[in-house]
């Protein structure tokens, strides 16, 4: 929902790749770990995904965008 209303604000017509980025970047919470960042923006392309079915002007956010490495805090 947060998405929804961040496109609102903006006056989007249709959901657009630079958009979910610069929501998916722009976090509340203070956190700018890469991971948490990817997390929000793959939350985007699923709903995309639906949405285009809707909506064909619908654009998905490329995979490349926004790294999903996982770094695991060594024991």
């Amino acid at each position: 929902m947060n998405f929804v209303r961040f496109c609102e604000q903006h006056g989007a017509e249709h959901v657009t790749a630079d958009l979910a980025v610069a929501w998916a970047t722009q976090t509340g919470r203070g956190s700018r770990e890469e991971v948490y960042l990817a997390r929000r923006l793959d939350t985007v392309r699923i709903f995309a995904r639906h949405v285009q079915a809707l909506d064909p002007a619908t654009e998905i956010p490329p995979e490349d965008v926004l790294s999903r490495r996982y770094r695991r805090i060594p024991p």
